[in-house]
């Protein structure tokens, strides 16, 4: 028997052991058998001490071996310095989780309660109604509300390192507040993490623990109940900005009064052909903010209605329209919603939330140079411009210093297919006008819209809806309504469904044509706002939804395909008279005020932008013959935009009083 006794695992001479090892090894071989044999007949036989040396010997050497060639181990890292956010769990409730700027209480009651602190003082506009039991989450099952009730005794706090940072996770486990045999459970799932203070994000999941079918209609979230606590003024005495595209013109920043309440609808295409938005609602004093959305990177289809009650207070929330069926054992998870409480304008919760969502993956890309340079759009000679009232600016671009010229609406033939208009761009005068801005030194801009196309019905102004040749060639790509018809986007146009492969291969198809064949040097796209869901039984949709969260692949695709032609090209993206939506958002070089109403819309828009894109920025702010430029009686110069008919198409005029 050979024991061998293992040096430490910093041994230092293992390989001078291997070499004496491996000569003792050969020493023996070469001498051979000599050793003394027992005789024959002894009664046993022995093998040659040689024979027994070689095993242990050549164990000792594969030992060695392995020793020398495993590299020493490392010590184990030591574990991530835990979060900095505080959190307090009391039988009974509430939960305080606490971060170096914030508080946040999940009371007895279920609401969710948002103070900042600041300047040793504990601010808030959350007012939640003494003795309601609601909750800020609940679900709505045959058209009733269906709160639940926090078991507080099973609260877990979990330690949290991921795409935010550290942080801490409380879970809470719910029952709901109804009859015995409501077999739905819920756990509500609160983040809140080091490095975004002020921000803390909620989410449910509830699951079907019993024997049968579970439908849900509605799921709520981020229930308040707000008021300014302003002494001699009204609990609505509050600013607000509301992201939703629902109405061209309409103020998304607004001072609240007694008749303020609005639906803000979410993702999914609205009435008149609008929609998308940006999800968040913000409030905000003098003194103190607060703002509730959610950090979701597709455009979710909900609501976040605000409106002013009765009593004067200002409710708000999360409402999204559910409407599954859960099977038993199943779950339906709700999106991550926050709330952010602040001091400042809209500018803090927009920044806050696109901080966030970057992180998450929502990648803004930084504009490239030409995106700044000044640039004069042909808008101006509205729908029969010809390229010799386009070439006719050239000297005049030049006495100014513009580099850029934008040939805009209806140069084209059909929507979907664009091609030149044969009655004003004729032959190859399309290209021969890029070229012809190019040599003078100006770079030139093209104005399309994607997805719409033309199937022969409808029309917009004087345009009468032809049957495009996209669709006769692919019927199959529309996007169907629940009646199996075309769906009908922005100027009553029917959609292509973003979400096919295909579909996005023919807008990369299309933006070859206009960058590198044409000649072009960047796109205007216009009316953008979203799609509707596609009930199109063609697509094999897991959801309808699938539409609606594809929309952004389109515009990745032109946004990337201009790049990689042109890298200082410039792509501009302009949901008219609304904000724009989280879909796209990140697929432009440009952003646009969108047909503002009024100068001060420009600079809040403006303003915006920058906090949703960054400092760096590039926003364009729209034509300047929008804005109509009067002198009242006391002197000062004001500027006042008009919007006709809700169209784009808007008349000016200088008046001096």
């Amino acid at each position: 028997m050979c024991v061998l006794s293992l040096p430490p695992q910093n041994f230092p001479d293992c390989c001078i052991l291997r070499k004496v090892l491996f000569s003792f090894v050969l020493l023996a071989l070469r001498r051979g058998p000599m050793n003394r044999i027992e005789p024959i007949g002894s009664g046993s036989v022995r093998r040659p001490r040689f024979f027994s040396i070689i095993p242990c010997a050549l164990l000792g050497v594969a030992w060695v071996m392995v020793s020398c060639s495993k590299p020493p181990a490392q010590p184990k890292a030591p574990p991530s310095r835990p979060s900095d956010v505080n959190v307090e769990l009391r039988d009974g409730g509430p939960v305080v989780v606490r971060t170096s700027v914030a508080e946040f209480q999940i009371l007895p009651s279920g609401f969710l309660q948002a103070t900042l602190l600041k300047d040793g003082k504990r601010l808030t506009l959350d007012d939640p109604e003494v003795g309601s039991s609601g909750g800020s989450d609940s679900i709505v099952q045959d058209g009733k509300e269906l709160d639940f009730i926090l078991d507080f005794g099973k609260a877990k706090v979990i330690e949290s390192n991921g795409k935010l940072g550290r942080g801490k996770r409380v879970e809470i486990p719910a029952r709901p507040l109804a009859p015995a045999g409501v077999a739905i459970e819920r756990m509500l799932v609160l983040e809140a993490y080091d490095d975004f203070p002020n921000i803390a994000l909620v989410s449910s999941v509830y699951k079907n623990v019993g024997n049968t079918d579970f439908k849900i209609d509605q799921v709520w979230m981020q229930q308040h109940r707000l008021n300014s606590h302003e002494v001699k003024g009204n609990p609505f005495d509050m600013w607000s900005f509301q992201g939703s595209s629902y109405d061209w013109g309409k103020d998304d920043v607004q001072k609240l009064t007694r008749a303020s309440s609005q639906p803000n609808a979410m993702g999914e295409m609205v009435k008149g052909g609008y929609g998308g938005g940006i999800p968040v609602v913000a409030f905000w004093t003098a003194s103190v903010g607060e703002a509730i959305g959610h950090v979701e990177t597709l455009p979710w289809t909900l609501s976040m209605p605000v409106k002013v009650e009765a009593d004067g207070r200002v409710s708000a929330s999360i409402t999204i329209p559910v409407n599954t069926t859960l099977k038993p054992g199943e779950s339906y998870s709700s999106p991550r919603s926050f709330v952010s409480v602040y001091a400042g304008d809209f500018y803090e919760p927009l920044r806050i939330w696109s901080s966030v969502l970057q992180k998450e993956g929502w990648e803004i890309p930084k504009p490239s140079n030409e995106a700044y340079n000044v640039s004069w759009c042909g808008w101006g000679y509205e729908f029969n411009v010809t390229p010799k009232q386009m070439l006719g600016t050239v000297p005049k671009l030049k006495e100014l210093g513009i580099k850029w010229a934008t040939l805009d609406d209806r140069w084209f033939d059909t929507y979907g297919d664009w091609n030149p208009r044969p009655d004003t761009f004729s032959g190859n005068s399309m290209k021969q006008m890029v070229d012809d801005f190019h040599k003078q030194g100006i770079l030139a801009q093209l104005w399309w819209l994607p997805i719409g196309v033309e199937d022969g019905q409808g029309k917009y102004e004087s345009h009468k809806y032809a049957v495009s040749k996209v669709a006769q060639e692919h019927p199959d790509w529309f996007i169907l309504d629940k009646n199996g018809k075309h769906a009908r986007i922005v100027r009553d146009l029917a959609a292509l469904d973003p979400s096919l492969p295909e579909v996005q291969a023919y807008y990369k198809q299309l933006t070859e044509k206009f960058i590198r064949d044409w000649g072009f040097d960047g796109s205007k796209l216009d009316n953008i706002y979203s799609v509707p869901k596609c009930y199109n039984p063609a697509h094999h949709h897991k959801s309808p939804q699938d539409s609606v969260n594809a929309m952004g692949e389109v515009y990745k695709t032109i946004f990337q395909t201009t790049r990689a032609i042109k890298p200082e090209s410039v792509t501009q993206a302009c949901p008219c008279g609304t904000p724009p939506s989280l879909a796209w958002l990140p697929f432009i070089d440009q952003a646009v005020t969108a047909d503002p109403v009024g100068a001060v819309q420009v600079r809040r828009r403006i303003k915006m932008y920058k906090a949703l894109l960054g400092p760096e920025a590039a926003v364009y702010g729209d034509h300047v013959e929008l804005a109509a430029i009067s002198r009242p009686r006391w002197g000062r110069a004001e500027f006042r935009v008009q919007n006709l008919f809700g169209r784009k198409r808007v008349r000016s005029s200088s008046q001096w009083r």
